[in-house]
């Protein structure tokens, strides 16, 4: 139940290179998405360009079969975004 920005989270979906992944409510809409949080120890220079450049070039994608960015912020000094969830394998 950790609140994240508008979101609150719902619980986890899983753990990348970069960041961990989490399904969230959207207060505001009344949804579930997916948030993305870059990971804790991650927070150098280096790793928050990476996760930026991974953010943006999802963002740029525009493809029936890549889900879509709703938000991106940042909360408590960590970047974050938001996709839509899928639900299915």
């Amino acid at each position: 139940g950790a609140q994240v920005g508008d979101y609150t989270i719902v619980g986890p979906l899983g753990e990348g290179g970069m960041g961990k992944v989490y399904k969230a409510r959207n207060a505001f809409f009344g949804r579930e998405d997916v948030l993305k949080v870059i990971q804790g120890d991650l927070e150098s220079d280096d790793a928050r360009s990476l996760f930026l450049h991974e953010m943006h070039t999802h963002a740029e994608l525009d493809h029936p079969n890549v889900v879509k960015i709703h938000y991106a912020g940042q909360h408590g000094g960590r970047f974050y975004f938001t996709m839509e969830h899928v639900t299915g394998k």
